[in-house]
């Protein structure tokens, strides 16, 4: 972040010299010592709680052992870069979103070179294969882990890529032929723990600014001068420097932050305080950017030295400020989710597929889909984006920008596998004026078709879907506003459970975003109420699901507790394990011959899981001797067993047979002796063993497996970690789970 280049930097150093008068303000112990890379790793993670954007600083150290073009394309892969058009989509690592605009960050970049590479790229080398896979991850991580204004979670996987990020930022490279699991483990668990440790205080000293989930905005990585002055982060209205030094490193890291706020002379990132977040005792200490300044220049004139210092900044810098790329900006239409589906094949049989909702394609990989989604978001109404596969093989894939009978064919597809830009200016054009015809309800404009998950209305300062007006006027018309009787009515004769839990879902989101904004369903439903054909369809919607597909479903209604608990007892406590189960669950995925995440079943076990159970044998004999990692890696054959029981037809019993073997050698692992906590060791294995069992994987088994595990030692403990998954399966209408878990202790 510093300014220390050139005559600006050594003017900065001499107009603000001496100790800063605040120095009392701040607390004691910011100047032990620390990891090398524990400082900007966790500026990293504090820049995830007001913005999720591309890993700029670790992409431009990486760039030196991949060819050009390579961090454009990874950057691109997130949502907040996707949408970027020409000349700015070939230069997508070098550009920043602001609430104003673009940022560029080196505008004298050669684009032709950039854009040639773009439609020309190289074949990828195996280090560049390998770094992509790897950003890919980590990309993937930080979505499903990290939320804006979201503290806690996976703090412990989010710790050690912030770190492993760091290093890359540092030009402290992997080796040629690191692998990504390597690459990941190469991180000290000293520094992981230590950084841990550190964000766990981040709530105490943000206060009430992370107000709850996406409401703690800013600016990651604020750009003041092109390849010379870049920040830490703008929380709000403040720019915030994160130390972990001592008294002298926090006074220039507040002489900086006063230099970096006077650059700012087109007031882009609207900065009106300033302060450093102490790190060690976990302080932010902040002031009004006029009242530093006036401190640290101990009398003198601060607008007098802030107008000399702008004056030596324009001679000596050749930028001295950054661009706002408007024309550039994202322009987001509406909320874009992807959602499991399946695709037509040419033998008859469906393959697995991701579908962007609401107006998106369906594509066969969720790479594709996610790559997707953001232009779904923007793509003008009465537009949908399609993925058209020849199943055929005639025609290679391509994608279309497709309006009724009117279709915009991508001319070939760039580096990403995407060619949405070559044809996304195409449909944004302004359509010619149509010839003047006579005004009548047969040349009336016709309504687009609503599905539900679009936005409604905006009230009562939020955002309200069709489901939500659908969801209120049943409530308010059938069952007087109460929405308990509305609840009762979902269970009474429903479709199907999968059908009522899902509405279930949606209904206690709603229930709750109203009560936020202290509404009644009759508030946000109005005259609504009594509309006739908008009851109708309500009723249809709702109450028997007519016509809802999939790609139809609210965030909620796709985010259902029974889904919620499976990915917790299949990957929830990972990061908790000494050794994480993850590098070899992903060894077992990659073995087997079908995808274990992807949906849809019927897939023969008899032919497929062979493979899955070989490696994971292998890699057992690999790590016998020590007792954490093969912990780990009999953890991970639990995972990767229950999702081929999700995807397969076991009528033979093969997988079952393989699947009790793999628990009772994962039961008889001395877990003790790896030093984790038994209360996290115990909850995975009770949540685990409870969907196994859901397949019959241990019928009969219960009591071998825990007595194996030494469950009699553990009694006291047992009683109250199952209480409390009893409580919660209880709550969340999972009741097949909360007697199960309740047999599991009994057969102690």
């Amino acid at each position: 972040m510093g300014l220390d280049a050139g005559a600006v930097g050594e003017w900065c150093a001499r107009a603000f010299t001496g100790a800063p008068t605040v120095a009392g303000r701040l607390p004691v112990g910011s100047g032990r010592a620390h990891g090398e890379y524990t400082e900007r790793a966790l500026a990293l993670r504090m820049s995830a709680l007001v913005q999720q954007v591309p890993p700029y600083r670790a992409l431009r150290g990486l760039q030196a052992v991949v060819p050009g073009g390579w961090a454009d394309r990874m950057a691109r892969r997130y949502a907040s870069h996707a949408q970027l058009v020409s000349p700015y989509r070939e230069k997508a690592a070098d550009l920043r979103p602001t609430a104003h605009g673009w940022v560029d960050d080196l505008r004298e970049r050669d684009l032709r070179k950039a854009f040639i590479a773009l439609s020309s790229p190289p074949e990828p080398g195996p280090v560049e294969a390998v770094l992509s896979e790897l950003i890919d991850r980590v990309r993937r991580y930080f979505a499903a882990h990290s939320t804006v204004g979201v503290i806690g979670g996976a703090e412990t996987g989010l710790a050690r890529l912030c770190l492993m990020l760091a290093r890359f930022e540092a030009g402290v490279l992997p080796e040629p032929d690191a692998t990504v699991e390597q690459i990941h483990r190469g991180i000290p668990e000293d520094e992981v723990h230590e950084l841990v440790g550190l964000v766990r205080k981040l709530p105490r000293a943000l206060g009430d600014r992370p107000d709850g989930p996406g409401t703690m905005r800013g600016v990651a990585e604020p750009v003041f001068v092109h390849g010379l002055a870049e920040g830490d982060l703008v929380i709000g209205d403040t720019l915030v420097a994160v130390s972990l030094g001592g008294a002298a490193e926090v006074a220039r890291r507040l002489r900086h932050l006063v230099a970096h706020a006077w650059l700012d002379t087109g007031d882009l990132y609207g900065i009106r305080a300033a302060g450093v977040y102490l790190a060690d005792p976990g302080a932010l200490v902040t002031w009004p950017v006029a009242d530093l300044a006036t401190r640290l220049l101990s009398g003198a004139d601060p607008d007098a030295a802030r107008a000399e210092f702008r004056a030596l900044a324009e001679r000596e810098i050749a930028v001295a400020r950054p661009v706002a790329r408007t024309d550039a900006t994202l322009l987001h239409r509406r909320d874009c989710a992807i959602v499991e589906t399946t695709m037509p094949a040419p033998d008859g049989r469906p393959r697995p597929g991701w579908s962007v909702t609401p107006n998106g394609p369906t594509c066969p990989s969720r790479d594709l889909a996610e790559l997707a989604m953001p232009f779904c978001a923007g793509i003008p109404d009465g537009w949908r984006l399609d993925y058209s596969e020849d199943p055929y093989g005639n025609t290679p894939p391509h994608w279309e920008a497709a309006k009724g009978r009117q279709k915009y064919r991508s001319s070939g597809t760039d580096a990403d596998g995407l060619a949405l830009i070559h044809f996304f200016a195409t449909v944004n054009e302004t359509p010619s004026a149509p010839a003047k015809k006579k005004e009548s309800a047969r040349t009336a404009p016709k309504k687009p078709t609503v599905y539900g998950p679009e936005v409604w209305t905006t009230a009562f300062g939020a955002e309200w879907t069709y489901w939500d007006l659908w969801f209120s006027v049943v409530c308010v018309a059938d069952h007087n506003g109460d929405w308990d009787e509305l609840d009762a009515s979902l269970f009474a004769k429903p479709a199907s459970r999968d059908f009522a839990e899902r509405m279930w879902s949606h209904l206690v989101d709603l229930k709750e975003r109203l009560t936020a904004v202290g509404k009644t369903a009759a508030d946000l439903a109005g005259d609504l109420a009594a509309d006739r054909k908008t009851l109708t369809k309500a009723r249809s919607k709702v109450k028997r699901g007519t016509g809802v597909r999939g790609k139809d479903h609210s965030p909620a209604m796709r985010d259902t507790p029974s889904h919620r608990h499976l990915v917790r007892a299949h990957f929830g406590s990972w990061d908790l394990y000494p050794v994480s189960p993850r590098p070899f669950y992903e060894r077992l995925s990659a073995a087997t011959p079908f995808d274990l995440e992807a949906p849809g079943w019927g897939i023969s076990a008899l032919k497929n899981v062979k493979p899955l159970f070989d490696a994971l044998n292998e890699l057992e004999d690999e790590h016998a001797d020590a007792p954490p990692v093969l912990l780990g890696a009999r953890r991970a054959g639990l995972t990767a067993a229950s999702l081929a029981f999700h995807r397969c037809d076991d009528s033979y019993g093969a997988l079952g047979d393989d699947a009790l073997a793999a628990m009772l050698r994962f039961t008889r692992t001395d877990w003790r002796a790896t030093g984790i906590d038994p209360t996290v060791f115990w909850r995975d294995v009770l949540e685990v063993f409870a969907v196994l069992a859901n397949f019959g994987a241990m019928y009969k088994h219960e009591s071998e497996l825990m007595a194996n595990l030494g469950a009699d030692r553990d009694q006291a403990l047992l009683d109250s970690l199952v209480e409390d998954l009893r409580a919660s399966y209880v709550a969340d209408r999972l009741d097949w789970f909360a007697k199960e878990i309740e047999r599991f202790r009994d057969s102690v």
